[in-house]
């Protein structure tokens, strides 16, 4: 009897928390005419550009989803209530699958079959459960509105082609069209071939035009010259030229734009997505600046700089220290660590300066101290080591290239495989790989086995066999594995030697 009632109580409560969501007002939608500012730069964004980056999403809609004009704009993006349960199972209606759990993204994993599979278990009055999934598998049952949520704007998925003309002394004699060749449809086209001798060009003129095409279609653009000379005329006069431009790149036909007799024509086809360019808070100059006063504080000061064109003209980022050339801010203590970190734009000159009005540097007497600068975490010197530099010193920064991407964890770990083969004393043998913690001497066990020496730890190893452990451990680290015999004559045995190997991101070490 208890478990009949369990039985008869749990769909009541799965409908009873679904009906919140039954009515269309539920559905989460983006508003796709909005647009936000970036932290860094005047730069606008729609919501689809939160999660264009599959590897930066998670970043950005931590960044930016906490704004609530954001969150509220950009309810199917930044909304945790757009995203599939990962803890919630449920259980296939189908014969073949009677006994199979599965998660929510099942349902949209085969895009063939995910409006069929949204049907049945999203909406279908066959499935007694197509209201709990609606709740629970929010994002794969198409709560969160694909149309707006998950669509890019036409600027970011359209390939954007540019097409110059100039004409020469017979602007009469040329004409081109842009064509959709599976279609077989003209998408435009101008000049006397297609509209009469009212609309020919005007000679020696510059003409231009932008089209915003679709990816993966293939597209002809053809300049034509009735009188079959192209631009460059028989009679020495004024040449002219085309070109055409296909996401900022010069694409040509058969010729230079300028030759082509009758007629020249230009393939233009583009499928895989534009490169996306780093957005500023992405692309910014990380740099550190440590500063270790001397026992002489009042001598010292600094200052950034950033300049601003040819002229030599600059502004102050930020600057300290009442010494020379600021007099300004509060005086250092002495024999005391400053630290300050910038995220600087990139392509920009900027120097960091270092004064001592006594001209003796960070020298001191009895305590010397430093500078020292950091960018994008490798150290960048002026003319001295930091410390002996009598009056200042500077150090010039200017980063133009993007920074590598962060590989994920996975991508960041060290890879390492340990293999050993065992000889016919394995009661011999153990093992252990450790990490050191700091330059104290401390360390911790990652891993050990065997019970020889040291640990007289774990299980013994069977004879003449091979064992293998992977690890997957943190870079910047310092470990060592060690392998031990504790009757001193390692792997060699008598008749059958064992062996060990290490192999460091697939290199044996």
């Amino acid at each position: 009897m208890f478990l009949s009632k369990q039985f008869l109580v749990l769909p009541l409560l799965f409908t009873t928390v679904a009906s919140q969501y039954d009515d269309d007002s539920s559905i989460c939608y983006d508003d796709c005419d909005f647009k936000f500012d970036l932290n860094f730069a005047p730069a606008k964004k729609g919501c689809f550009w939160l999660t264009k980056n599959k590897k930066k999403a998670s970043k950005r809609k931590e960044t930016y989803c906490a704004k609530s004009e954001i969150k509220s704009a950009c309810e199917a993006t930044c909304h945790p209530w757009c995203e599939n349960d990962s803890t919630f199972q449920f259980k296939l209606a189908n014969s073949s699958g009677a006994d199979k759990n599965v998660k929510c993204a099942w349902i949209s994993k085969n895009r063939k079959k995910s409006a069929s599979r949204k049907e049945k278990y999203c909406v279908g009055a066959a499935f007694s459960d197509a209201s709990v999934n609606q709740v629970y598998c929010r994002e794969a049952c198409g709560r969160c509105s694909p149309n707006q949520g998950a669509k890019p704007t036409p600027e970011e998925s359209a390939v954007n082609v540019v097409f110059n003309l100039h004409t020469d002394n017979y602007p009469q004699e040329t004409s081109w069209a842009l064509v959709d060749d599976a279609a077989g449809t003209v998408i435009k086209s101008d000049g006397a071939r297609y509209t009469g001798f009212g609309d020919a060009f005007e000679a020696n003129t510059l003409h231009s035009e932008a089209f915003a095409l679709k990816r993966c279609v293939y597209y002809t653009l053809t300049v034509y010259d009735s009188f079959g000379d192209g631009l460059s005329p028989s009679i020495p006069t004024t040449p002219g030229y085309f070109e055409v431009f296909v996401e900022g790149q010069r694409v040509m036909g058969s010729s230079d734009g300028v030759a082509f007799e009758s007629s020249d024509s230009v393939s233009i086809y583009v499928c895989e997505p534009t490169p996306e360019e780093p957005t500023p808070e992405e692309s910014a100059v990380n740099v550190v600046f440590n500063l270790q006063t001397d026992e002489y504080p009042e001598e010292t000061s600094w200052a950034l700089i950033e300049f601003l064109g040819e002229n030599g003209d600059y502004t102050y980022i930020k600057s300290d220290g009442k010494g020379y050339p600021t007099y300004e801010g509060d005086k250092f203590e002495a024999n005391t660590l400053y630290s300050e970190a910038f995220e600087l734009k990139r392509c920009a000159i900027y120097v960091l300066m270092v004064f001592d009005n006594v001209f003796d540097g960070l020298s001191g007497i009895y305590t010397p101290g430093y500078f020292e600068v950091f960018v994008e975490g490798q150290r960048v010197m002026g003319s001295s080591d930091g410390v002996a530099f009598e009056s200042s010193d500077s150090v010039s920064i200017y980063v133009c290239e993007p920074t590598p991407e962060e590989p994920t964890p996975e991508e960041s770990a060290v890879n390492v495989v340990f293999n050993l083969q065992t000889d016919e004393y394995p009661e011999e043998t153990s093992w252990a790989l450790i990490e050191f913690l700091g330059e104290n001497g401390d360390y911790t066990y990652i891993k050990s086995d065997g019970k020889g020496y040291p640990t007289y730890e774990g299980d013994k190893f069977e004879a003449n066999t091979l064992y293998s452990e992977a690890f997957e451990l943190k870079r910047c680290a310092i470990y060592v594995l060690m392998v031990f015999d504790n009757v001193f004559d390692g792997l060699s045995g008598i008749y059958t030697p064992g062996y060990f190997e290490v192999f460091v991101e697939g290199q044996r070490v």
